[in-house]
């Protein structure tokens, strides 16, 4: 009998986890974990991402043609399971049908739970499909065909890996019932596709958050309510209520001495503005202090995995969604490549110290020796760290330039940030890095840092030539 690889974690849902730098977190605070996927998307509700995550299966209910052409056609569509809760606006779904590449949306509004663009309620519409790239020559879909999830052409083995499926958020802002049951079907969906790939699926789930002014009473906070019930309901050994921990406990754990905003927010139940960036998703220190830890927790306390005694650092970073196409480097080509940076800083570190006691011992014997050692080792960490980092010139783009200061390298987009001029952009999920557009000042690194790391490293170097020589 199989079951989930409980090594890997994959996030499936909405914004709240498109905001991902909880799930590096989570490996850090992990014996177990060595790799977080991050696949949220802001905006979408339950059923658009039940969609991409392969669970919900959309098929053709009449027969269409694909142009030899990146012109979107509109295409009668019915879904797997109903009700199906997606909308305009965030709609977008990357599939796979009949070999060409594309994505789904919505066209217009739909209205009401039984529009007849999307009806909710049973699961069907009109949906548009567009292309990815132009086919050489027309396609012609029949009817019954199904429209695959890039997610599951691209990564089929997610589907063996230890899920985390949050949504609901956005599925408030529908009228009636489905949002509720909504969130309840599509996760229902989602679990089921597992169960095509393993034996026992591992997975957490999740219902929607508030904001601050979703305090008690108001119909938000109660759809909060009733979707929490209902997942629990439908999965009551994989359920997990973040909304509460992260409410009730979110600001003893930061240390946060509670404003007015937040003690009224607490009385109506509600999350403290002061754990949000905006009123409703979570600071930084929210996802990796508080809820980070939590999940660690509720995974270990179902034997998924075991926490790390010692808490380690993690690299802070910010997904965008505007990121450029560029080159791409793997989490181990990164890792790589932080791990020399830090060798570098290891050598310095080791250079300054055997300088300093060599000036001091005014260059006994055994100290030049140890200089000699120091100096070799230094050497040869510095220049592996120099083969490693592609040090370009301002007109060189997509390269690995950048290094903060904990050492992390980043990407070097010349003439591309909207920053400044020469500094590095963020670093990618799901274990890639592609050139982007920085448009958080603190993501940023400037040029002078990788220049000053390696200036450093060069004039300790021949410190202890100098010292060598005497």
């Amino acid at each position: 009998m199989t079951s989930s690889d409980i090594s890997k974690v994959v996030a499936y849902g909405d914004s709240q986890t498109a905001g991902f730098s909880w799930g590096p977190r989570m490996v850090a605070l992990s014996d177990t974990l060595t790799e977080a996927i991050g696949r949220g998307v802001s905006g979408q509700e339950a059923g658009t991402v039940a969609i991409r995550q392969g669970g919900i299966v959309l098929t053709a209910t009449d027969a269409f043609t694909i142009a030899a052409s990146a012109s979107p056609v509109d295409v009668q569509v019915s879904a797997s399971v109903s009700p199906c809760n997606i909308r305009a606006g965030a709609s977008d779904m990357p599939v796979v049908i009949a070999g060409v590449r594309g994505t789904l949306t919505i066209n217009a509004a739909d209205n009401s739970a039984g529009s007849a663009i999307w009806n909710r309620s049973t699961g069907s519409g009109t949906l548009r499909f567009t292309p990815d790239v132009a086919p050489s020559a027309p396609v012609s879909v029949s009817s019954g065909t199904a429209f695959v999830s890039q997610d599951v052409v691209d990564h089929p083995e997610w589907g063996e890996y230890l899920h985390i499926i949050w949504v609901g958020g956005n599925d408030a802002a529908f009228a009636g019932t489905t949002r509720v049951t909504g969130i309840v079907s599509a996760v229902q969906a989602m679990v089921d596709r597992l169960r095509t790939v393993v034996d026992e699926p591992r997975f957490l789930v999740a219902g929607r958050t508030t904001g601050t002014t979703n305090t008690e009473g108001t119909s938000s906070w109660q759809t909060a309510v009733d979707q929490h019930a209902a997942l629990l309901a439908a999965f009551p050994d994989n359920t997990v209520d973040i909304w509460r921990h992260v409410r009730d406990n979110g600001l003893g754990i930061l240390g946060i001495e509670p404003t007015q905003a937040d003690l009224d927010a607490l009385a109506g139940k509600t999350v403290p503005p002061s754990l949000t960036s905006d009123g409703l998703h979570y600071t930084t220190d929210t996802r990796e202090r508080v809820l980070a830890p939590y999940l660690i927790s509720e995974l270990a306390a179902r034997g998924w995995t075991t926490e790390s005694e010692e808490e380690e650092p993690t690299v802070a970073f910010t997904p965008k969604n505007d990121w450029k196409s560029g080159d791409e480097y793997t989490a181990a080509r990164m890792i790589e490549l932080e791990v020399a940076a830090a060798a570098g800083e290891v050598g310095a570190a080791k250079a300054t110290t055997a300088a300093e006691t060599a000036e001091a011992a005014a260059q006994g014997v055994a100290d030049l020796r140890q200089d000699v050692a120091n100096r070799a080792t230094t050497t040869a960490l510095t220049d592996g760290l120099a083969k490693k980092v592609d040090v370009k010139d301002a007109a060189s783009k997509n390269t690995v330039y950048g290094i903060s200061n904990g050492g992390s390298l980043f990407m070097y987009p010349t003439g591309v940030s909207t920053v400044a001029a020469s500094t590095v952009a963020m670093r990618g999920t799901g274990g890639v890095l592609k050139v982007g557009t920085a448009t958080d000042a603190d993501h940023a690194v400037t040029k002078a840092q990788l220049d000053a790391a390696i200036a450093t490293i060069t004039a300790l170097t021949a410190r202890v030539a100098a010292l060598e020589a005497k």
